[in-house]
C-alpha cells in the first residue's frame, strides 16, 4: 500500500495507530531527530547499508528506526555504461516467518538531480541468501511525501529498502529519507518485554511480573492492564487489574506459586482509552516459567567502614579485626553444599586474613557469619558465595579500612559526623574519643606559633 502527501498531523496519527513509539520523530523534516544527517556520505553503487556493518535488530511491537543523527539521509543513484544504475539504502532486520511487516518512511527528490525511478519496498531472505526484493515503484516529487508498504515475510530476515537509480547525463539521482519505522501490526498494542523471560526457570518465592506496557495510540492516553495467570493455559484466572505501572507483586495479589513440576502460563491484556474513544483492548502472547531449582538468593549487607588500632604493646602490627554477618534464602530443590565468604581485590597495603567463620543453615535460608583482621587501610571485597546443584548465588560486600575512627566516621555515607561538628571535633588524636589525652595534645602546644604565616615565627 502507497500513502502520498499526507499532512505532517495525519502522518502523525497514523504512525501512533501503527504502533511505532511516540518519542520517535513523526515529521517529513524537521532538522532535528533520530535520522543519519546530510553529508554524512553518498552512497554508490557499490557502497550500501547492509555492507558497512549498520545491520539492527527489530525487537516485539516498538518498532526500529534505521539511523541515528540529525538531518536526513541522502542517496544517489549512478548511471554505468549508459544505463541508470540504483544505490540501495537498507537495515538487515531479524523478523518472524509468515509475519507481516509495515515499512515508511518520507522522501522527496532533488529537483537538480532526479532520479530516473525509485524502488521502494522490501528485499527477503529465504534459505541462507538474500532472494529477491519485494517492491513498488514510487513517484516522489521535490516536497516531502509520505510512502509505506507492507508485505509477509518469507523467513527470519529482511530488510525494508529505497533504491533511488541514476540518470544517464547529469552526475546522478538523488533522493532524500527521512524517519523509517518498521512495525508488525500484529504486535501493534501488546504488552512486550516479560519478565520472568519466556520459558524462565524461577525460584519459588518469585516476588513479581513484570512488562513493558505499549505505547498509547493517542499521546497523553494511559495504558491500563489486567494480569492472567494459571497453570491451566485454557482457563487463566484474574489476579490483577487497572495496573499501570507494568508490575504485579504476587504477594499482594494473593498468589502463592507451588512446585509441582507442571508451567505456569500467563497473559497481560492492555486497555489502550484511544481517547476519545473507542477503548481497544489487546492481549499479550501468552508467557510462561516453570518453578524450579535455582540458586540461592544472597544478601551480603551493607558497606562498612573500619579503621585500624593502635599497637597495644604486643608487639603485633596495627590492625583492625571486624566481624561481617550474611544471609540467604533458598527454595530448598536442592542441598547447599557451600556457603562461605570468598576474599577478593584488597586495594591497599598490609595483609588480610579470615580469623574464623560460621554458616548457621535454616529452613529454606540460613546465616553466615565471618571475622577477618586487616594490617592496612584500603578497600576490601568480600563475597558470600551460597552453593546448590543449580548454581553459586553471591553478593559482595565492600569494606573500607582506614587510619583513624575520624577517616572512616567522614567517609561512611550513614554517619553524620561532618553534619554535627562541620567545624571538627575534639578528638585530636582520631581515636573517636575526647579525653584528657586529647586535652594534653591540646596543652602541650597552646602557646606554640603554628605557622609562619601568621608572623610568630621569625
Amino acid at each position: 500500500m502507497v500513502v502520498l502527501g499526507l499532512t505532517v498531523a495525519v502522518q502523525a496519527d497514523i504512525l501512533r495507530d501503527s504502533g511505532v513509539e511516540s518519542g520517535f520523530e513523526v515529521s517529513a523534516d524537521d532538522g532535528y531527530g533520530s535520522q543519519i544527517s546530510e553529508g554524512f556520505g553518498v552512497w554508490t553503487n557499490d557502497t550500501n547499508w547492509d555492507n558497512i556493518d549498520h545491520e539492527v535488530e527489530y525487537t516485539s511491537n516498538t518498532g526500529i528506526t534505521a539511523h541515528s543523527g540529525n538531518g536526513y539521509w541522502k542517496l544517489a543513484g549512478n548511471a554505468i555504461g549508459g544505463t541508470p544504475y540504483p544505490v540501495v539504502g537498507s537495515a538487515k532486520v531479524n523478523a518472524v516467518q509468515n509475519e507481516p511487516y509495515t515499512f515508511s518512511c518520507w522522501v522527496k527528490i532533488d529537483p537538480a538531480n532526479p532520479p530516473s525511478k525509485v524502488e521502494f519496498g522490501f528485499d527477503q531472505y529465504n534459505g541462507g541468501n538474500w532472494q529477491g526484493n519485494d517492491i513498488i515503484t514510487i513517484t516522489p516529487t521535490a516536497e516531502w511525501q509520505y510512502f509505506e508498504y507492507s508485505t509477509t515475510c518469507w523467513n527470519n530476515s529482511i530488510a525494508p529498502k529505497i533504491a533511488p537509480f541514476g540518470r544517464v547525463g547529469q552526475a546522478d539521482g538523488v533522493i532524500y529519507t527521512d524517519d523509517w519505522k518498521l512495525v508488525n501490526p500484529n504486535l501493534v498494542g501488546q504488552a512486550y518485554n516479560p519478565n520472568p523471560a519466556e520459558g524462565e526457570e524461577v525460584p519459588l518465592n518469585l516476588a513479581a511480573l513484570s512488562w513493558n506496557n505499549p505505547d498509547p495510540r493517542k499521546e497523553g492516553d494511559t495504558i491500563s492492564c489486567s494480569v492472567y495467570l494459571s497453570q491451566d493455559p485454557n482457563n487463566l484466572d484474574l489476579i490483577a487489574s487497572n495496573v499501570t505501572d507494568g508490575m504485579v507483586d504476587l504477594a499482594g495479589a494473593g498468589v502463592t506459586l507451588n512446585d509441582n513440576g507442571m508451567p505456569y502460563y500467563w497473559r497481560v491484556d492492555s486497555l489502550d482509552p484511544n481517547t476519545p474513544g473507542p477503548a481497544i483492548v489487546t492481549p499479550s502472547e501468552v508467557w510462561t516459567f516453570v518453578v524450579g531449582d535455582v540458586p540461592a538468593v544472597v544478601d551480603a549487607g551493607a558497606d562498612q567502614y573500619n579503621w585500624i588500632y593502635m599497637p597495644d604493646g604486643d608487639g603485633d602490627p596495627a590492625k583492625v579485626t571486624f566481624t561481617v554477618m550474611g544471609s540467604y534464602t533458598d527454595d530448598g530443590k536442592s542441598t547447599i553444599s557451600r556457603a562461605e565468604w570468598v576474599q577478593g581485590t584488597h586495594e591497599g597495603g598490609g595483609t588480610v586474613t579470615k580469623v574464623s567463620e560460621t554458616w548457621t543453615p535454616g529452613e529454606g535460608s540460613g546465616t553466615v557469619e565471618a571475622t577477618f583482621s586487616a594490617t592496612g587501610s584500603g578497600w576490601l571485597f568480600l563475597t558470600l558465595e551460597v552453593e546448590d546443584e543449580s548454581g553459586v548465588g553471591s553478593d559482595t560486600m565492600n569494606v573500607g579500612v582506614y587510619g583513624t575512627c575520624i577517616e572512616a566516621a567522614r567517609e561512611d555515607p550513614n554517619d553524620d559526623l561532618g553534619g554535627r561538628y562541620p567545624n571538627g571535633h575534639g578528638d585530636i588524636n582520631g581515636d573517636c574519643q575526647t579525653n584528657l589525652e586529647d586535652f594534653a595534645i591540646l596543652a602541650g602546644s597552646w602557646l606554640e606559633c603554628m605557622t609562619v604565616k601568621a608572623g610568630c615565627i621569625l
